[in-house]
Protein backbone atom coordinates (compact mmCIF):
# COMPACT_ATOMS: atom_id res chain seq x y z
CA UNK A 1 0.00 0.00 0.00
CA UNK A 2 2.91 2.39 0.77
CA UNK A 3 4.21 1.93 -2.78
CA UNK A 4 0.78 2.78 -4.22
CA UNK A 5 0.56 5.88 -2.04
CA UNK A 6 4.02 6.92 -3.23
CA UNK A 7 2.94 6.60 -6.86
CA UNK A 8 -0.25 8.56 -6.24
CA UNK A 9 1.64 11.26 -4.36
CA UNK A 10 4.14 11.56 -7.20
CA UNK A 11 1.42 12.09 -9.78
CA UNK A 12 -0.35 14.65 -7.64
CA UNK A 13 2.86 16.54 -6.92
CA UNK A 14 3.62 16.76 -10.61
CA UNK A 15 0.20 17.89 -11.70
CA UNK A 16 -1.74 19.69 -8.96
CA UNK A 17 -0.15 23.06 -9.63
CA UNK A 18 -0.88 22.84 -13.33
CA UNK A 19 -4.45 23.96 -12.67
CA UNK A 20 -6.41 24.67 -15.81
CA UNK A 21 -8.41 27.41 -14.14
CA UNK A 22 -5.49 29.15 -12.42
CA UNK A 23 -5.77 32.95 -12.58
CA UNK A 24 -2.80 34.27 -10.62
CA UNK A 25 0.25 32.91 -8.89
CA UNK A 26 0.32 33.77 -5.22
CA UNK A 27 3.93 33.47 -4.11
CA UNK A 28 6.65 35.42 -2.35
CA UNK A 29 8.87 35.35 -5.45
CA UNK A 30 8.24 36.75 -8.90
CA UNK A 31 7.90 34.04 -11.55
CA UNK A 32 9.20 35.13 -14.93
CA UNK A 33 8.87 33.71 -18.39
CA UNK A 34 12.66 33.29 -18.61
CA UNK A 35 12.83 30.97 -15.57
CA UNK A 36 14.30 27.52 -16.33
CA UNK A 37 14.98 24.33 -14.45
CA UNK A 38 16.30 20.89 -15.35
CA UNK A 39 13.72 18.09 -15.54
CA UNK A 40 15.25 14.72 -14.72
CA UNK A 41 14.70 11.03 -15.44
CA UNK A 42 16.80 8.29 -13.85
CA UNK A 43 17.12 4.52 -14.22
CA UNK A 44 17.42 4.58 -18.02
CA UNK A 45 19.67 2.10 -19.80
CA UNK A 46 22.86 3.54 -21.23
CA UNK A 47 22.53 4.29 -24.94
CA UNK A 48 18.76 4.83 -24.85
CA UNK A 49 17.31 7.70 -26.90
CA UNK A 50 15.09 10.32 -25.20
CA UNK A 51 12.87 12.80 -27.03
CA UNK A 52 11.06 15.42 -24.95
CA UNK A 53 7.77 17.01 -26.08
CA UNK A 54 6.32 20.11 -24.41
CA UNK A 55 2.55 19.87 -23.97
CA UNK A 56 1.89 22.85 -21.65
CA UNK A 57 3.66 26.16 -21.04
CA UNK A 58 3.45 28.87 -18.41
CA UNK A 59 1.29 31.88 -19.16
CA UNK A 60 2.51 35.19 -17.74
CA UNK A 61 1.46 38.81 -17.59
CA UNK A 62 2.36 40.90 -20.64
CA UNK A 63 5.45 42.07 -18.81
CA UNK A 64 6.65 38.49 -18.57
CA UNK A 65 6.35 38.56 -14.81
CA UNK A 66 3.74 36.83 -12.64
CA UNK A 67 2.34 33.50 -13.73
CA UNK A 68 -1.37 33.60 -14.47
CA UNK A 69 -1.96 30.07 -15.74
CA UNK A 70 -0.95 27.48 -18.30
CA UNK A 71 -1.57 27.05 -22.00
CA UNK A 72 -2.03 23.46 -23.31
CA UNK A 73 -1.66 22.06 -26.80
CA UNK A 74 -5.20 20.76 -26.49
CA UNK A 75 -7.94 21.27 -23.92
CA UNK A 76 -8.96 18.41 -21.66
CA UNK A 77 -5.91 16.27 -22.32
CA UNK A 78 -6.07 14.93 -18.79
CA UNK A 79 -8.69 14.37 -16.12
CA UNK A 80 -9.65 17.51 -14.16
CA UNK A 81 -10.64 17.46 -10.52
CA UNK A 82 -12.30 20.45 -8.78
CA UNK A 83 -11.62 21.08 -5.11
CA UNK A 84 -15.04 21.69 -3.53
CA UNK A 85 -13.63 24.07 -0.93
CA UNK A 86 -11.45 26.26 -3.12
CA UNK A 87 -13.22 25.60 -6.44
CA UNK A 88 -9.76 25.28 -7.98
CA UNK A 89 -9.38 22.80 -10.81
CA UNK A 90 -6.34 20.57 -10.88
CA UNK A 91 -5.09 18.16 -13.52
CA UNK A 92 -4.71 14.54 -12.36
CA UNK A 93 -3.80 12.38 -15.37
CA UNK A 94 -4.33 8.65 -15.52
CA UNK A 95 -1.74 6.30 -16.91
CA UNK A 96 -3.85 5.64 -20.02
CA UNK A 97 -4.15 9.38 -20.67
CA UNK A 98 -0.37 9.85 -20.41
CA UNK A 99 0.25 6.98 -22.82
CA UNK A 100 -2.39 8.23 -25.22
CA UNK A 101 -0.86 11.71 -25.36
CA UNK A 102 2.58 10.17 -25.89
CA UNK A 103 1.33 8.16 -28.85
CA UNK A 104 -0.42 11.15 -30.43
CA UNK A 105 2.76 13.22 -30.11
CA UNK A 106 4.47 10.54 -32.21
CA UNK A 107 1.95 10.99 -35.03
CA UNK A 108 -0.53 8.27 -34.02
CA UNK A 109 -4.31 8.41 -34.15
CA UNK A 110 -5.68 6.95 -30.92
CA UNK A 111 -9.37 6.05 -30.56
CA UNK A 112 -10.34 8.63 -33.17
CA UNK A 113 -8.18 11.39 -31.69
CA UNK A 114 -5.79 12.98 -34.17
CA UNK A 115 -2.01 13.37 -33.70
CA UNK A 116 -0.71 16.26 -31.60
CA UNK A 117 1.94 18.86 -32.39
CA UNK A 118 4.16 19.72 -29.42
CA UNK A 119 4.93 23.32 -28.45
CA UNK A 120 8.60 22.42 -28.46
CA UNK A 121 10.52 19.23 -29.18
CA UNK A 122 13.92 18.43 -27.68
CA UNK A 123 16.21 15.66 -28.83
CA UNK A 124 16.57 12.83 -29.37
CA UNK A 125 19.39 12.74 -26.83
CA UNK A 126 21.49 9.71 -25.91
CA UNK A 127 21.64 8.62 -22.27
CA UNK A 128 25.10 8.16 -20.75
CA UNK A 129 26.54 5.54 -18.43
CA UNK A 130 24.92 7.09 -15.36
CA UNK A 131 21.46 6.29 -16.72
CA UNK A 132 20.23 9.85 -16.22
CA UNK A 133 18.53 12.32 -18.54
CA UNK A 134 18.38 16.05 -17.79
CA UNK A 135 16.94 18.83 -19.91
CA UNK A 136 16.70 22.52 -19.01
CA UNK A 137 13.13 23.72 -19.65
CA UNK A 138 10.73 26.54 -18.83
CA UNK A 139 7.58 26.17 -16.75
CA UNK A 140 5.12 23.65 -18.14
CA UNK A 141 4.36 19.96 -18.70
CA UNK A 142 6.36 17.53 -20.85
CA UNK A 143 6.15 14.00 -22.21
CA UNK A 144 9.37 12.02 -22.61
CA UNK A 145 9.50 9.21 -25.16
CA UNK A 146 12.34 6.74 -24.48
CA UNK A 147 13.51 4.02 -26.83
CA UNK A 148 16.14 1.30 -26.49
CA UNK A 149 16.52 -2.08 -28.17
CA UNK A 150 15.23 -4.92 -26.04
CA UNK A 151 13.29 -2.74 -23.59
CA UNK A 152 9.78 -1.36 -23.41
CA UNK A 153 9.42 2.22 -22.11
CA UNK A 154 6.03 3.75 -21.57
CA UNK A 155 5.74 7.55 -22.04
CA UNK A 156 6.92 9.54 -19.00
CA UNK A 157 5.15 12.66 -17.72
CA UNK A 158 7.37 15.49 -16.38
CA UNK A 159 6.56 18.95 -15.09
CA UNK A 160 8.27 22.17 -14.07
CA UNK A 161 6.11 24.19 -11.67
CA UNK A 162 6.49 27.02 -9.19
CA UNK A 163 6.82 26.29 -5.49
CA UNK A 164 5.74 28.32 -2.50
CA UNK A 165 8.85 30.49 -2.73
CA UNK A 166 8.12 31.46 -6.31
CA UNK A 167 10.91 29.36 -7.79
CA UNK A 168 10.61 26.64 -10.41
CA UNK A 169 10.63 23.14 -8.92
CA UNK A 170 10.58 19.62 -10.31
CA UNK A 171 10.99 16.03 -9.18
CA UNK A 172 13.27 13.37 -10.64
CA UNK A 173 11.23 10.57 -12.19
CA UNK A 174 12.66 7.03 -12.03
CA UNK A 175 11.54 4.70 -14.81
CA UNK A 176 11.56 1.85 -12.28
CA UNK A 177 8.51 3.46 -10.66
CA UNK A 178 5.05 2.93 -12.00
CA UNK A 179 1.88 4.57 -13.13
CA UNK A 180 -1.28 3.73 -11.31
CA UNK A 181 -3.85 1.41 -12.89
CA UNK A 182 -6.58 0.98 -10.30
CA UNK A 183 -4.75 -0.79 -7.47
CA UNK A 184 -1.61 -1.90 -9.33
CA UNK A 185 1.36 0.12 -10.48
CA UNK A 186 2.42 -0.48 -14.10
CA UNK A 187 6.12 0.04 -14.69
CA UNK A 188 7.31 2.76 -17.02
CA UNK A 189 10.13 0.43 -18.08
CA UNK A 190 10.23 -3.35 -18.53
CA UNK A 191 12.97 -5.58 -19.97
CA UNK A 192 11.31 -8.63 -21.52
CA UNK A 193 13.30 -11.82 -21.83
CA UNK A 194 12.82 -15.57 -22.30
CA UNK A 195 14.43 -18.57 -20.61
CA UNK A 196 14.30 -22.21 -21.69
CA UNK A 197 14.99 -25.33 -19.64
CA UNK A 198 15.06 -29.02 -20.61
CA UNK A 199 14.49 -32.13 -18.50
CA UNK A 200 14.26 -35.83 -19.25
CA UNK A 201 17.85 -36.38 -20.33
CA UNK A 202 21.03 -37.28 -18.49
CA UNK A 203 23.46 -34.63 -17.25
CA UNK A 204 27.12 -35.10 -18.19
CA UNK A 205 29.20 -33.60 -15.39
CA UNK A 206 32.37 -33.73 -17.52
CA UNK A 207 31.24 -30.85 -19.70
CA UNK A 208 29.50 -27.53 -18.87
CA UNK A 209 27.32 -25.32 -21.05
CA UNK A 210 27.69 -21.55 -21.46
CA UNK A 211 25.92 -20.98 -18.15
CA UNK A 212 28.25 -23.31 -16.27
CA UNK A 213 25.71 -26.13 -15.89
CA UNK A 214 26.35 -29.76 -16.90
CA UNK A 215 25.38 -30.38 -20.52
CA UNK A 216 22.25 -32.43 -21.18
CA UNK A 217 22.45 -35.73 -23.06
CA UNK A 218 19.77 -38.18 -24.21
CA UNK A 219 19.36 -41.48 -25.99
CA UNK A 220 17.34 -42.11 -29.13
CA UNK A 221 13.74 -42.65 -28.05
CA UNK A 222 14.03 -40.52 -24.89
CA UNK A 223 11.23 -38.00 -24.31
CA UNK A 224 12.42 -34.50 -23.38
CA UNK A 225 10.31 -31.81 -21.70
CA UNK A 226 11.05 -28.16 -22.51
CA UNK A 227 9.90 -25.27 -20.33
CA UNK A 228 9.78 -21.68 -21.63
CA UNK A 229 9.45 -18.93 -19.02
CA UNK A 230 9.09 -15.33 -20.25
CA UNK A 231 9.71 -12.03 -18.50
CA UNK A 232 6.59 -10.23 -19.63
CA UNK A 233 6.51 -6.88 -21.41
CA UNK A 234 4.33 -4.30 -19.67
CA UNK A 235 1.95 -2.43 -21.95
CA UNK A 236 -0.68 0.15 -21.03
CA UNK A 237 -4.29 -0.93 -21.52
CA UNK A 238 -4.62 1.36 -24.54
CA UNK A 239 -1.34 0.37 -26.25
CA UNK A 240 -1.64 0.05 -30.03
CA UNK A 241 0.79 -2.84 -30.43
CA UNK A 242 0.58 -5.68 -27.90
CA UNK A 243 2.47 -8.36 -29.80
CA UNK A 244 3.45 -11.29 -27.58
CA UNK A 245 4.47 -14.28 -29.67
CA UNK A 246 6.64 -17.40 -29.19
CA UNK A 247 8.23 -19.43 -32.00
CA UNK A 248 10.10 -22.68 -31.39
CA UNK A 249 12.27 -24.62 -33.83
CA UNK A 250 13.98 -28.01 -33.44
CA UNK A 251 16.65 -29.66 -35.55
CA UNK A 252 15.94 -32.92 -37.39
CA UNK A 253 17.14 -35.10 -34.51
CA UNK A 254 14.17 -34.03 -32.37
CA UNK A 255 10.53 -34.84 -33.11
CA UNK A 256 8.10 -32.28 -31.68
CA UNK A 257 4.96 -33.77 -30.10
CA UNK A 258 2.29 -31.35 -31.28
CA UNK A 259 -0.40 -32.10 -28.71
CA UNK A 260 2.03 -31.78 -25.77
CA UNK A 261 1.94 -27.96 -25.50
CA UNK A 262 0.55 -26.75 -22.19
CA UNK A 263 0.26 -23.22 -20.84
CA UNK A 264 0.27 -22.67 -17.08
CA UNK A 265 -1.14 -19.41 -15.69
CA UNK A 266 -1.63 -18.88 -11.95
CA UNK A 267 -1.39 -22.66 -11.33
CA UNK A 268 -4.04 -23.42 -13.99
CA UNK A 269 -2.78 -25.82 -16.66
CA UNK A 270 -4.36 -25.16 -20.06
CA UNK A 271 -4.13 -27.72 -22.86
CA UNK A 272 -4.80 -26.80 -26.49
CA UNK A 273 -7.62 -28.28 -28.56
CA UNK A 274 -6.89 -28.80 -32.27
CA UNK A 275 -9.30 -28.15 -35.11
CA UNK A 276 -9.31 -29.75 -38.58
CA UNK A 277 -6.70 -27.27 -39.82
CA UNK A 278 -4.25 -28.21 -37.07
CA UNK A 279 -4.71 -24.95 -35.14
CA UNK A 280 -4.58 -25.42 -31.36
CA UNK A 281 -6.76 -23.13 -29.25
CA UNK A 282 -6.02 -22.58 -25.55
CA UNK A 283 -9.07 -21.69 -23.47
CA UNK A 284 -8.91 -21.11 -19.72
CA UNK A 285 -11.47 -22.27 -17.14
CA UNK A 286 -13.37 -18.99 -17.53
CA UNK A 287 -13.95 -19.75 -21.21
CA UNK A 288 -11.49 -17.11 -22.44
CA UNK A 289 -9.22 -17.90 -25.40
CA UNK A 290 -5.74 -16.77 -24.36
CA UNK A 291 -3.60 -18.19 -27.19
CA UNK A 292 -3.48 -20.13 -30.46
CA UNK A 293 -0.73 -22.33 -31.90
CA UNK A 294 0.24 -24.05 -35.13
CA UNK A 295 2.91 -26.71 -35.52
CA UNK A 296 2.89 -28.17 -39.03
CA UNK A 297 5.38 -27.39 -41.83
CA UNK A 298 6.78 -24.18 -40.40
CA UNK A 299 9.76 -22.85 -42.37
CA UNK A 300 10.48 -26.48 -43.25
CA UNK A 301 11.38 -27.01 -39.62
CA UNK A 302 10.16 -29.02 -36.67
CA UNK A 303 8.36 -26.84 -34.10
CA UNK A 304 5.48 -24.41 -33.55
CA UNK A 305 4.26 -20.80 -33.60
CA UNK A 306 2.31 -19.61 -30.55
CA UNK A 307 0.45 -16.30 -30.47
CA UNK A 308 -0.92 -14.92 -27.19
CA UNK A 309 -3.84 -12.54 -26.85
CA UNK A 310 -2.09 -10.06 -24.55
CA UNK A 311 -5.32 -8.27 -23.71
CA UNK A 312 -6.73 -11.53 -22.31
CA UNK A 313 -3.68 -11.83 -20.05
CA UNK A 314 -4.12 -8.26 -18.80
CA UNK A 315 -6.59 -7.08 -16.19
CA UNK A 316 -8.41 -4.20 -17.88
CA UNK A 317 -8.94 -2.41 -14.57
CA UNK A 318 -5.67 -2.98 -12.70
CA UNK A 319 -3.37 -3.33 -15.70
CA UNK A 320 -1.63 -6.32 -14.08
CA UNK A 321 -0.42 -8.96 -16.55
CA UNK A 322 -0.41 -12.72 -15.95
CA UNK A 323 2.77 -14.62 -16.81
CA UNK A 324 2.23 -17.76 -18.92
CA UNK A 325 4.73 -20.63 -18.63
CA UNK A 326 4.84 -22.87 -21.73
CA UNK A 327 5.85 -26.55 -21.64
CA UNK A 328 6.06 -29.06 -24.49
CA UNK A 329 7.76 -32.35 -25.37
CA UNK A 330 10.00 -33.81 -28.06
CA UNK A 331 11.41 -37.27 -28.76
CA UNK A 332 15.05 -37.84 -29.69
CA UNK A 333 14.85 -39.68 -33.02
CA UNK A 334 17.16 -41.75 -35.21
CA UNK A 335 18.39 -38.58 -37.01
CA UNK A 336 19.99 -37.24 -33.85
CA UNK A 337 23.44 -35.73 -34.39
CA UNK A 338 26.17 -37.44 -32.39
CA UNK A 339 28.88 -35.41 -30.70
CA UNK A 340 29.69 -31.77 -30.05
CA UNK A 341 27.26 -30.14 -32.54
CA UNK A 342 24.34 -31.62 -30.62
CA UNK A 343 20.62 -31.26 -31.28
CA UNK A 344 19.34 -27.70 -30.99
CA UNK A 345 16.00 -26.43 -29.78
CA UNK A 346 15.71 -22.65 -30.31
CA UNK A 347 13.00 -20.38 -28.96
CA UNK A 348 12.27 -16.82 -30.10
CA UNK A 349 10.02 -14.50 -28.11
CA UNK A 350 8.65 -11.53 -30.07
CA UNK A 351 7.13 -8.52 -28.35
CA UNK A 352 6.27 -4.90 -29.09
CA UNK A 353 9.26 -2.82 -28.02
CA UNK A 354 7.31 0.26 -29.16
CA UNK A 355 3.65 -0.23 -28.17
CA UNK A 356 2.78 2.87 -30.21
CA UNK A 357 4.13 1.52 -33.51
CA UNK A 358 2.82 -1.15 -35.86
CA UNK A 359 0.05 -3.52 -34.83
CA UNK A 360 -0.48 -6.64 -32.72
CA UNK A 361 0.83 -9.63 -34.71
CA UNK A 362 -1.17 -12.88 -34.58
CA UNK A 363 -0.38 -14.59 -37.91
CA UNK A 364 0.43 -18.26 -37.15
CA UNK A 365 1.89 -18.93 -40.62
CA UNK A 366 4.62 -16.33 -40.34
CA UNK A 367 6.59 -14.98 -37.38
CA UNK A 368 6.73 -11.20 -36.72
CA UNK A 369 10.50 -11.11 -37.28
CA UNK A 370 11.23 -7.64 -38.66
CA UNK A 371 7.69 -6.31 -38.07
CA UNK A 372 7.35 -2.61 -37.20
CA UNK A 373 7.88 -1.94 -33.50
CA UNK A 374 8.68 -5.59 -32.68
CA UNK A 375 11.75 -6.86 -30.80
CA UNK A 376 13.04 -10.44 -30.46
CA UNK A 377 14.65 -12.29 -27.54
CA UNK A 378 16.23 -15.72 -27.98
CA UNK A 379 17.28 -18.72 -25.95
CA UNK A 380 18.25 -22.27 -26.85
CA UNK A 381 19.03 -25.64 -25.37
CA UNK A 382 21.32 -28.25 -26.91
CA UNK A 383 20.87 -31.94 -26.11
CA UNK A 384 23.77 -34.20 -26.99
CA UNK A 385 23.54 -37.81 -28.16
CA UNK A 386 26.56 -40.07 -27.67
CA UNK A 387 27.63 -43.29 -29.34
CA UNK A 388 29.39 -46.46 -28.26
CA UNK A 389 31.49 -48.31 -30.84
CA UNK A 390 33.48 -51.55 -30.74
CA UNK A 391 35.18 -54.05 -33.04
CA UNK A 392 34.44 -57.77 -33.47
CA UNK A 393 37.33 -60.00 -34.59
CA UNK A 394 38.07 -63.67 -35.18
CA UNK A 395 40.15 -65.73 -32.77
CA UNK A 396 43.40 -64.38 -34.24
CA UNK A 397 42.52 -61.01 -32.75
CA UNK A 398 42.92 -59.23 -36.09
CA UNK A 399 40.52 -60.46 -38.77
CA UNK A 400 37.17 -58.50 -38.74
CA UNK A 401 34.04 -60.52 -38.14
CA UNK A 402 30.67 -59.38 -39.52
CA UNK A 403 27.16 -60.43 -38.59
CA UNK A 404 27.51 -60.63 -34.79
CA UNK A 405 24.47 -59.21 -32.95
CA UNK A 406 25.10 -57.36 -29.69
CA UNK A 407 22.89 -55.87 -27.00
CA UNK A 408 23.75 -52.54 -25.33
CA UNK A 409 22.53 -52.39 -21.71
CA UNK A 410 22.32 -49.38 -19.39
CA UNK A 411 23.45 -49.28 -15.77
CA UNK A 412 20.14 -50.79 -14.67
CA UNK A 413 20.54 -53.75 -17.01
CA UNK A 414 17.90 -52.53 -19.45
CA UNK A 415 18.43 -53.20 -23.16
CA UNK A 416 18.66 -49.83 -24.92
CA UNK A 417 19.89 -50.90 -28.35
CA UNK A 418 20.68 -53.89 -30.54
CA UNK A 419 23.43 -53.59 -33.16
CA UNK A 420 25.10 -55.82 -35.76
CA UNK A 421 28.78 -55.72 -36.76
CA UNK A 422 29.56 -54.62 -40.33
CA UNK A 423 32.09 -55.98 -42.84
CA UNK A 424 34.93 -54.21 -40.99
CA UNK A 425 33.82 -55.84 -37.77
CA UNK A 426 32.52 -52.61 -36.25
CA UNK A 427 29.19 -51.87 -34.61
CA UNK A 428 28.00 -48.49 -33.36
CA UNK A 429 25.12 -47.63 -31.05
CA UNK A 430 23.87 -44.05 -31.05
CA UNK A 431 21.06 -44.88 -28.67
CA UNK A 432 23.04 -43.72 -25.64
CA UNK A 433 23.33 -40.69 -23.42
CA UNK A 434 26.07 -40.06 -20.89
CA UNK A 435 26.68 -43.03 -18.63
CA UNK A 436 28.10 -46.54 -18.28
CA UNK A 437 26.93 -49.32 -20.61
CA UNK A 438 27.47 -53.06 -20.91
CA UNK A 439 28.07 -54.75 -24.25
CA UNK A 440 26.92 -58.36 -24.55
CA UNK A 441 26.88 -60.64 -27.57
CA UNK A 442 23.39 -62.00 -28.28
CA UNK A 443 23.86 -63.94 -31.53
CA UNK A 444 27.19 -65.20 -32.92
CA UNK A 445 27.86 -65.27 -36.67
CA UNK A 446 27.26 -68.61 -38.39
CA UNK A 447 30.10 -71.00 -37.68
CA UNK A 448 31.25 -69.22 -34.52
CA UNK A 449 30.59 -69.79 -30.85
CA UNK A 450 28.85 -67.16 -28.71
CA UNK A 451 31.18 -64.97 -26.65
CA UNK A 452 29.69 -65.03 -23.14
CA UNK A 453 31.92 -62.28 -21.75
CA UNK A 454 30.52 -58.82 -21.04
CA UNK A 455 32.32 -55.53 -21.75
CA UNK A 456 31.82 -52.25 -19.94
CA UNK A 457 32.31 -48.80 -21.45
CA UNK A 458 31.51 -45.25 -20.26
CA UNK A 459 30.17 -42.62 -22.66
CA UNK A 460 31.02 -39.04 -21.76
CA UNK A 461 32.17 -35.85 -23.42
CA UNK A 462 35.82 -36.35 -22.52
CA UNK A 463 35.86 -39.81 -24.12
CA UNK A 464 36.01 -38.36 -27.64
CA UNK A 465 38.16 -40.07 -30.25
CA UNK A 466 39.32 -38.06 -33.23
CA UNK A 467 39.69 -41.24 -35.31
CA UNK A 468 35.92 -41.32 -35.85
CA UNK A 469 35.61 -40.20 -39.45
CA UNK A 470 31.85 -39.86 -39.85
CA UNK A 471 28.58 -40.40 -38.05
CA UNK A 472 25.88 -41.91 -40.27
CA UNK A 473 22.77 -43.16 -38.54
CA UNK A 474 20.08 -44.91 -40.52
CA UNK A 475 18.16 -46.94 -37.98
CA UNK A 476 14.67 -48.21 -38.73
CA UNK A 477 12.22 -49.89 -36.39
CA UNK A 478 9.37 -52.31 -36.97
CA UNK A 479 6.48 -53.64 -34.92
CA UNK A 480 6.96 -57.10 -36.39
CA UNK A 481 9.83 -59.22 -35.06
CA UNK A 482 12.26 -59.65 -37.99
CA UNK A 483 13.50 -62.99 -36.61
CA UNK A 484 12.83 -65.48 -33.85
CA UNK A 485 15.76 -64.19 -31.81
CA UNK A 486 14.83 -60.49 -32.25
CA UNK A 487 14.80 -58.56 -28.98
CA UNK A 488 12.31 -55.81 -28.23
CA UNK A 489 14.11 -52.45 -27.85
CA UNK A 490 11.20 -50.06 -27.23
CA UNK A 491 7.75 -49.01 -28.40
CA UNK A 492 6.27 -47.42 -31.52
CA UNK A 493 3.26 -45.11 -31.67
CA UNK A 494 2.20 -43.00 -34.66
CA UNK A 495 5.53 -43.74 -36.34
CA UNK A 496 7.58 -42.39 -33.40
CA UNK A 497 10.01 -44.61 -31.48
CA UNK A 498 9.96 -44.44 -27.65
CA UNK A 499 12.36 -46.11 -25.24
CA UNK A 500 9.84 -46.36 -22.41
CA UNK A 501 6.22 -47.49 -22.69
CA UNK A 502 5.26 -44.93 -20.02
CA UNK A 503 6.28 -42.12 -22.39
CA UNK A 504 4.42 -43.53 -25.40
CA UNK A 505 0.75 -42.79 -26.16
CA UNK A 506 -1.94 -45.38 -25.55
CA UNK A 507 -1.93 -48.17 -28.12
CA UNK A 508 1.85 -48.22 -28.61
CA UNK A 509 3.22 -51.47 -30.05
CA UNK A 510 6.49 -53.31 -29.28
CA UNK A 511 9.41 -52.06 -31.40
CA UNK A 512 12.18 -54.16 -32.93
CA UNK A 513 15.29 -52.99 -34.70
CA UNK A 514 14.82 -53.70 -38.40
CA UNK A 515 18.05 -52.33 -39.87
CA UNK A 516 21.04 -50.15 -38.98
CA UNK A 517 23.66 -48.44 -41.10
CA UNK A 518 26.58 -48.03 -38.70
CA UNK A 519 29.51 -45.63 -38.60
CA UNK A 520 32.96 -46.73 -39.80
CA UNK A 521 35.62 -46.02 -37.15
CA UNK A 522 39.36 -46.60 -36.92
CA UNK A 523 40.70 -49.02 -34.32
CA UNK A 524 42.46 -47.53 -31.31
CA UNK A 525 42.31 -43.82 -30.70
CA UNK A 526 43.57 -40.96 -28.58
CA UNK A 527 41.23 -39.56 -25.95
CA UNK A 528 41.02 -35.77 -26.28
CA UNK A 529 38.69 -32.93 -25.30
CA UNK A 530 36.35 -30.94 -27.55
CA UNK A 531 37.42 -32.52 -30.84
CA UNK A 532 35.18 -33.52 -33.72
CA UNK A 533 33.36 -36.64 -32.65
CA UNK A 534 33.05 -35.62 -29.00
CA UNK A 535 30.71 -38.00 -27.27
CA UNK A 536 32.00 -41.05 -29.13
CA UNK A 537 33.71 -43.75 -27.10
CA UNK A 538 35.56 -46.66 -28.69
CA UNK A 539 35.89 -49.80 -26.60
CA UNK A 540 39.60 -50.17 -25.86
CA UNK A 541 39.72 -53.86 -26.80
CA UNK A 542 38.40 -56.00 -29.62
CA UNK A 543 35.79 -58.68 -28.91
CA UNK A 544 36.92 -62.12 -30.19
CA UNK A 545 34.89 -65.09 -31.43
CA UNK A 546 36.16 -68.63 -32.06
CA UNK A 547 35.26 -70.98 -34.91
CA UNK A 548 33.28 -74.10 -33.97
CA UNK A 549 35.76 -76.33 -35.97
CA UNK A 550 38.69 -75.39 -33.76
CA UNK A 551 37.43 -76.12 -30.28
CA UNK A 552 39.68 -79.03 -29.03
CA UNK A 553 38.78 -78.25 -25.45
CA UNK A 554 35.09 -78.88 -26.06
CA UNK A 555 34.14 -80.46 -29.39
CA UNK A 556 37.39 -82.53 -29.96
CA UNK A 557 37.86 -84.24 -26.61
CA UNK A 558 34.17 -84.48 -25.97
CA UNK A 559 33.62 -86.32 -29.26
CA UNK A 560 36.55 -88.71 -28.60
CA UNK A 561 35.28 -89.56 -25.15
CA UNK A 562 31.83 -90.34 -26.51
CA UNK A 563 33.35 -92.49 -29.31
CA UNK A 564 35.61 -94.47 -26.95
CA UNK A 565 32.78 -94.97 -24.53
CA UNK A 566 30.56 -96.28 -27.29
CA UNK A 567 33.19 -98.75 -28.44
CA UNK A 568 33.70 -100.09 -24.93
CA UNK A 569 29.98 -100.63 -24.51
CA UNK A 570 29.81 -102.47 -27.81
CA UNK A 571 32.82 -104.71 -26.88
CA UNK A 572 31.30 -105.52 -23.50
CA UNK A 573 27.99 -106.39 -25.14
CA UNK A 574 29.74 -108.66 -27.67
CA UNK A 575 31.67 -110.45 -24.89
CA UNK A 576 28.47 -111.09 -22.96
CA UNK A 577 26.82 -112.37 -26.12
CA UNK A 578 29.56 -114.93 -26.93
CA UNK A 579 29.84 -116.02 -23.29
CA UNK A 580 26.13 -116.71 -23.28
CA UNK A 581 26.46 -118.83 -26.46
CA UNK A 582 29.25 -120.99 -24.97
CA UNK A 583 27.21 -121.59 -21.82
CA UNK A 584 24.20 -122.67 -23.87
CA UNK A 585 26.34 -125.05 -25.96
CA UNK A 586 27.59 -126.93 -22.85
Amino acid sequence: MSKIKKVVAMLLALTMVLGMGMTAFAANGKPESTDTIGVNISGITEGAQVTLYQIASGKYQESGVELIGYDWIEANLFTEVTDEATKVKTVQPTANEIVEVGYRLQGKTVEGKQPLTAMNTFGPDTVGADGKYTKSVTAGAYIAIISHDGEVYNPVLLSATYGAEGNLTTETVNVADGYLFGTDAVAKKTTPDVEKEVTGGTADETKQDEEGNPIQTASVGDVLTYTVTPTMPQYPVNALNKTFYIADRMTAGLTFIADSIQITIDNEVITGVANEEGIYTFTNSAGTVIARAKSESLDGMNGFNLSFDYEKLQNSESGAVAKPVVTYKAVVNENAVVGKDGNNNDVDMFYAKDPSAGFTWDDLDETPDGAVGVEKKEDKKIVYTYQVSFKKVQEDGQTPLAGAIFGIYDKDGKLVDQVTTNDEGYAVSTNVSAGTYTIKELVAPTGYTLNTNTYTVTAEWTSATYEVTETVTDRTYTTEAPSEDAVQVGWIANGVFYVNKSDAPEGAKPAYLESTNTTTVTDGGTVVNDKAGAGTVLLGQSIPNTKLTSLPSTGGIGTTIFTIGGCLIMIAAAGLFFASRRKSAK
